[in-house]
C-alpha cells in the first residue's frame, strides 16, 4: 500500500529563490527522491511528443535545475512536482513547478505559476 502524505500546497515566492544556491527536491517514478540546485529562470523550452513529430509545444518561464552530484531527473520522471528545500535540505510545501524535460545535464521545470494560469486555478493566499 502506498502512503500519500497530505499537506497544504504553497506556491513559491520568487524572493525565496537564490539561483545557484537554492536546493530543490522531487520524487520521480524512475529516480525516486533526488535533490538539485536551482540554476536559472525564465528559460524557454520547445518540446515535441516524439523525435519525428513536427509539432512543437512551447513552455515559457521555466526553471532550470542542475544536478547536485547525482542525476536529478530521468525519462519517466516527467510530471514530478518540484519543491523548494529549507536551509536544512528538507522539502517544504513550496512548489516551484513540474519537471518536463532534460536538457544537457539539467532539468527544465515548468513554473507552477504558469500551470496555475493555464488551468485557471484559483489559489487562495490565506492560511
Amino acid at each position: 500500500m502506498l502512503f500519500v502524505e497530505h499537506f497544504r500546497l504553497q506556491i513559491v515566492d520568487e524572493d525565496d529563490l537564490t539561483y545557484g544556491l537554492s536546493k530543490v527536491t522531487k520524487t520521480g517514478g524512475v529516480t525516486g527522491n533526488t535533490t538539485g540546485i536551482l540554476s536559472n529562470m525564465n528559460v524557454m523550452a520547445g518540446l515535441t511528443l516524439r523525435e519525428d513529430c513536427s509539432i512543437c509545444f512551447p513552455f515559457y518561464n521555466c526553471f532550470e535545475i542542475s544536478n547536485n552530484n547525482h542525476q536529478f531527473f530521468a525519462n519517466g520522471d516527467s510530471g514530478s512536482g518540484v519543491f523548494l528545500c529549507n536551509e536544512n535540505g528538507i522539502r517544504t510545501n513550496k512548489a516551484i513547478g513540474i519537471g518536463v524535460a532534460i536538457r544537457n545535464n539539467s532539468t527544465l521545470v515548468c513554473n507552477i505559476r504558469e500551470i496555475v494560469r493555464a488551468f485557471n486555478i484559483d489559489v487562495s493566499e490565506q492560511d
